[in-house]
């Protein structure tokens, strides 16, 4: 039987990964609240400084925050509106000393006054910058972005970001 110092330490460690969980859990929350109000001072905090993004299936990629914030700036001018974005099934697990997680999303916008939903998977990593959990590294996989009128199916399920 473990010594009663081996057995705090233990649920010592088990409560500070539960903590870290929900604090991922809520780093997401607050992604996707900032995405929708297209709210750049609310987005800048959740990256580290040597974040990555990488969205599919356009081939984007963006090294550091810097240049992360000028992407979501100029997407926040574009054309998309009414924004709301949700996630689901989320896994979260311990990855060296930082964090990785997998998760599915899903969109609804409206473009060129059509009704647009879509949906993929985010592929995260996750670092403690500064006392706080952030984004190390964002792989957003775009399995579907298409008008409702046009539906989802077929070769033009993914429309262009412009």
């Amino acid at each position: 039987m473990a010594s009663p110092e081996d057995r705090l330490q233990q649920l010592e460690a088990r409560v500070e990964h539960m903590e870290n969980v929900e604090a991922i859990r809520r780093l997401l929350a607050r992604y996707c609240k900032a995405l929708d109000e297209r709210d750049v001072a609310a987005m800048t905090p959740l990256w580290s400084r040597d974040a990555v993004v990488i969205a599919r299936p356009w081939a984007l990629e963006f090294r550091g925050a810097q240049a992360i914030m000028s992407f979501y700036s100029e997407y926040f001018r574009g054309p998309w509106i009414e924004p709301r974005h949700n996630y689901t099934n989320e896994y979260i697990e311990r990855d060296g000393d930082g964090y990785k997680a997998f998760c599915y999303f899903h969109e609804t916008l409206a473009r060129d006054q059509h009704s647009v939903m879509g949906w993929g998977t985010w592929v995260d990593r996750f670092v403690r910058e500064d006392g706080v959990w952030k984004f190390s590294r964002r792989e957003i996989n775009v399995m579907a972005l298409a008008p409702i009128s046009r539906g989802w199916a077929g070769p033009d399920k993914i429309m262009d970001l412009s």
